[in-house]
């Protein structure tokens, strides 16, 4: 389930083929328009760096690891 600060990581190969090290926290869900909700991202150790990522890619196990 995706909430309002919930943790993630995404899988994606970084520097040097390795997965990333940022965790990204959930600071808004937005549902727009169209039928895809969109959660914005901010990250953990540098809070002004975001993104936007649907929802279905942070479900998604193969892009995205939820962080307990």
């Amino acid at each position: 389930m995706v909430e309002i600060g919930t943790l993630f990581r995404s899988l994606s190969e970084g520097a040097f083929g390795r997965t990333s090290r940022t965790v990204w926290k959930v600071i808004a869900i937005s549902e727009s328009a169209s039928r895809y909700a969109h959660a914005n991202l901010a990250d953990t150790a540098d809070p002004l760096s975001t993104k936007m990522v649907a929802v279905s890619a942070l479900l998604d196990p193969d892009l995205y690891q939820q962080v307990e």
